[in-house]
């Protein structure tokens, strides 16, 4: 079977988009399958994730469905680079200049995102970040990581003989995080509350005068913050857990942050709901930018512009066309040749 698709990302986030306009879908199954082959960057084509796009056709007035797959096969409910791209390019490919997104559709209760372009610039209009929903998250039995401001705090224990860090030989490590619900499920760690305080300068050596050759550690930490998290404390996110990690600077006026993804199991270049996310618990004023670190290193990307709102927030980025291409290595959907 030939399967055409798209490339495209915002800050270096990447996703693979199969177009199912005006035709009948993919078995889901099926496209569990697909997204772990095509996202395998070894075997297949690369990305962070694949999206759907149904519907009857490109300005269906009743939405058109946005459907994520992890690399894991997994399905998310939302993604903010993702929207982003997906708004983009109905426009470029339909000329349709504003969209109604029905994301979460897992959920079975759908929730609309609406996508367009003011003064060049692409933009999501989003439902004002707030609390994770009972289903993502499960207090019973862990209670005891509550703080009374409602921020959770956890200890994690090495299962390594030897310290993670060879300059210190402690390896032990506690952070505070903040729970938010930004269409997906986010922990927000600023890291000021990591102990050892001295490991989170390796997260953003530049700001902290560090060597280049430190960069490495931070991602090491970063990894292991966000995979040890389900495995030490179970059934406290029973769908897992993205951790964001951040630091204010300007009053809150800009924020930088690294995101793990659970879905990926990995560190990626930039996350859109978290950036909505970190906004929510580090930012201040009336229009607030959110760099994504490791965007910035590799890229020069100068990040999103959120403007937050009572119901609504904004969210501008710059998503970007990186190549189309046709995928020929799956065999035929049924009633297929």
């Amino acid at each position: 079977m030939r399967l055409p698709f798209i490339k495209m990302h915002v800050c270096g986030n990447n996703f693979i988009f199969v177009d199912e306009l005006g035709r009948d879908p993919m078995p889901d199954a099926l496209v569990s399958d697909l997204a772990k082959k095509l996202t395998d960057p070894y075997t297949g084509v690369g990305a962070d994730g694949l999206i759907r796009l149904g519907g009857v056709n490109p300005s269906d007035s009743s939405g058109i469905s946005f459907r994520l797959l992890k690399p894991d096969g997994s399905e998310s409910l939302s993604c903010g680079n993702g929207l982003l791209c997906a708004g983009r390019y109905l426009a470029d490919r339909y000329g349709v200049k504003q969209t109604v997104f029905q994301t979460q559709i897992p959920t079975g209760r759908p929730v609309a995102v609406v996508s367009g372009e003011t003064g060049g610039k692409r933009w999501i209009r989003v439902p004002a970040p707030g609390s994770i929903p009972d289903f993502l998250f499960r207090l019973e039995r862990h209670e005891d990581i509550v703080t009374p401001e409602g921020r959770l705090v956890f200890n994690l224990q090495s299962r390594r003989k030897a310290p993670l860090f060879m300059e210190n030989s402690e390896d032990e490590l506690s952070f505070v995080a903040s729970p938010v619900f930004a269409g997906e499920p986010h922990l927000v760690v600023r890291d000021s509350g990591i102990v050892p305080k001295e490991r989170a300068g390796c997260l953003f050596p530049e700001m902290d005068g560090a060597v280049e050759l430190r960069r490495d550690w931070g991602n090491l930490l970063l990894c292991r913050m966000g995979g040890q998290i389900s495995a030490q404390y179970p059934g406290l996110f029973p769908k897992g857990i993205n951790l964001m990690v951040a630091r204010s600077s300007g009053g809150g006026e800009i924020i930088f942050f690294r995101s793990f993804k659970s879905g990926n199991l990995r560190e990626t270049m930039a996350c859109g709901t978290g950036a909505l996310a970190c906004a929510a618990v580090l930012g201040k004023g009336d229009a607030i930018r959110v760099v994504p670190e490791m965007a910035r290193r590799h890229m020069g990307a100068l990040g999103y512009t959120i403007i937050p709102g009572k119901n609504e927030w904004y969210i501008y980025g710059d998503p970007e066309l990186i190549w189309e291409g046709i995928w020929t290595g799956c065999s035929p959907f049924p009633g297929e040749v």
